[in-house]
């Protein structure tokens, strides 16, 4: 996500931080004023997913999260009961949603806004497996078990006769 004209805000897989690390900094030619920091640590990330992602959200936010002000791919800077935290238009499950980003310390806040605000919505925990299954129904690549580094070019299998 570009945050200004000279910064960004990469997000990447659990099982490729080292790697993405590694070929970011490879690729920081000389001369460049460029530096890459991992922040890690410091966020956590809270995904809200599923048809009524946004009738939930617009219970704990002012922010515009209509499709004109706030398109697929659009990152801002949103409250969240009293939380702020940085609002991705993107899921990886194939229904409308968004990413919460948010620093640790109002991580907790955000949750127990969202959980309170969706109670009546069947809001629920989901996990890795309830993300993994979703994803495969939708047909979005996982690293590491769609393709892998020796992956010459990702081809869709054949369909059975």
């Amino acid at each position: 996500m570009r945050l200004a004209s000279d910064e960004f805000y990469l997000v990447t897989g659990t099982a490729q931080a080292v790697r993405d690390s590694n070929w970011i900094t490879r690729h920081i030619q000389p001369g460049e004023r460029a530096a890459l920091v991992d922040v890690t640590s410091a966020f956590g990330v809270l995904g809200v997913m599923g048809p009524k992602s946004r009738a939930l959200l617009r219970r704990v936010t002012d922010a515009d999260l209509s499709n004109e002000a706030f398109p697929f791919g659009r990152a801002s800077l949103i409250s969240i009961g009293c939380a702020t935290v940085r609002a991705v238009r993107r899921t990886y499950v194939g229904e409308l949603g968004w990413e919460l980003h948010a620093p640790i310390d109002q991580l907790a806040l955000a949750y127990d806004a969202l959980m309170d605000s969706g109670r009546d919505f069947g809001a629920v925990n989901g996990g890795h497996y309830a993300v993994n299954s979703l994803r495969l129904e939708k047909g979005y690549r996982a690293w590491g078990r769609s393709f892998r580094p020796m992956t010459p070019r990702w081809k869709p299998a054949s369909p059975s006769p």
